[in-house]
């Protein structure tokens, strides 16, 4: 643990980023292994009390970056304000914010937030490679969960049940979002690693390709396809581009490598509706038909929403049908902020956009933040089509990578963040 952190953290500072450390890789793994147990809404506050206790000891730091952010930056300021609003909404509407969970979640990620840039200041490099191992070994291990669960699977049981009720994650495609992170973050080590541990990276790659098709989740493909193609296309003539090739083509074997087993039920099952044209609905998965709904809904309380948990509450009552959020991002965010409070959210995720893709566009970046921009970008497609903002397993870690990127841009002087481009 000591070598995660630079030399010039010492004392008292070392040992709160120590403690610090060990808290926020509980953050990232534990609310995984929550899910064998508990429903979604459970996991997302049992998320946010671990972020507590990592805000708790960065408080110095946190206190720090979101004076610096609130300081310098208008942007951040108007979607303060604008949230700010929505709040007072939502009293005004006699909304019972303070009865539901959720406001707890949403009222702790913007100090997350801030403290995780803090956190990545003070270790500088090696906070991402903690933050990858943790993460990659918390998905082996629930890959080992899942292939206990159909290894003991009777045989008269069928194993599309690993779809809506598998052993962890709660639904099978909650393990995509993790896929899809893990497939962007690997070419970092395929680049940086030697040999040795490039050929471990190959044999990963070609594990995440079998899952990968194997559990065939349309939005982690969607994703994937965006994420190379900012890849490749800011970046074409840079080392990164053949670089690419092995790990995918050992994604590509692995992902074959399932056509050669009895393991395509999942497949099978996810053509037969995606292929039906005669109902875009039920290509959608039923999303169609759920968005239309939720924003027909939206017009009742179009200016504030319906506050923290907005869909979920709603959706009880108008469906007898399990479902926690709207299977897209700016769904969710109007019938729980209204348009005010949305427009509040998209000022911050377009600034944040807008710097990933300068961040792409810049020839002399390092890789790895010209990976996590990619991986960020592919994030937002992936949220349009599922629950990336709403779950807390994929969101923890959208907001980590963002705070990544925004400390490789940015730099702490006497007088605030300042762009390192300027």
């Amino acid at each position: 643990m000591r070598r995660i952190f630079t030399e010039r953290v010492h004392g008292t500072a070392s040992i709160r980023l120590q403690a610090a450390s060990i808290l926020l890789a509980a953050v990232v793994a534990l609310p995984l292994y929550a899910t064998t147990s508990v429903g979604s809404v459970e996991t997302n506050l049992l998320t946010a009390y671990l972020q507590l206790g990592f805000i708790g000891l960065l408080i110095p730091e946190m206190a720090r970056e979101a004076r610096f952010s609130l300081t310098s930056s208008p942007t951040l300021r108007l979607a303060t304000f604008l949230l700010l609003i929505t709040i007072v909404g939502w009293m005004l509407n006699f909304i019972p914010v303070s009865e539901r969970s959720r406001s707890i979640v949403y009222a702790v990620q913007p100090f997350f937030l801030a403290a995780a840039i803090g956190w990545f200041r003070a270790v500088e490099g090696r906070g991402l490679r903690f933050i990858f191992w943790v993460k990659l070994l918390s998905v082996l291990g629930a890959l080992l969960v899942l292939a206990h669960f159909l290894a003991i699977l009777p045989e008269s049981a069928s194993k599309l049940a690993i779809k809506s009720d598998p052993p962890i994650y709660r639904h099978l495609r909650h393990l995509n979002y993790d896929l899809a992170m893990i497939f962007a973050l690997s070419f970092i080590y395929w680049v940086a690693y030697s040999r040795l541990s490039q050929s471990l990276n190959l044999s990963l790659f070609a594990l995440l390709g079998f899952v990968s098709v194997w559990s065939a989740g349309r939005g982690q493909f969607l994703s994937m396809g965006v994420f190379l193609f900012l890849v490749l296309a800011f970046r074409v003539r840079s080392p990164l581009e053949p670089a690419l090739r092995k790990p995918l083509l050992a994604f590509l074997a692995g992902g074959a490598a399932v056509f050669l087993t009895d393991a395509t039920y999942l497949l099978n099952n996810t053509w037969e509706y995606s292929s039906d044209l005669g109902s875009l609905n039920r290509v959608s998965a039923s999303r169609l038909h759920i968005w239309a709904q939720s924003l027909q809904q939206v017009g009742h309380s179009w200016m504030f929403g319906f506050g923290p948990d907005g869909f979920l509450h709603w959706w009880i009552t108008a469906s007898s049908a399990n479902l926690v959020q709207p299977h897209n991002f700016i769904v969710q965010w109007l019938m729980e902020f209204g348009v005010i409070g949305t427009a509040g959210l998209m000022l911050c995720l377009g600034s944040l956009m807008l710097l990933c893709i300068r961040i792409l566009r810049r020839r002399h970046e390092d890789t790895p933040t010209a990976i996590i921009a990619a991986l960020l970008i592919s994030t937002v497609a992936f949220a349009l089509v599922d629950g990336n903002f709403y779950h807390s397993i994929p969101f923890t870690m959208t907001l980590l990578l963002s705070a990544y990127v925004i400390v490789k841009s940015t730099k702490i002087s006497t007088h605030g963040i300042q762009s390192k481009s300027a």
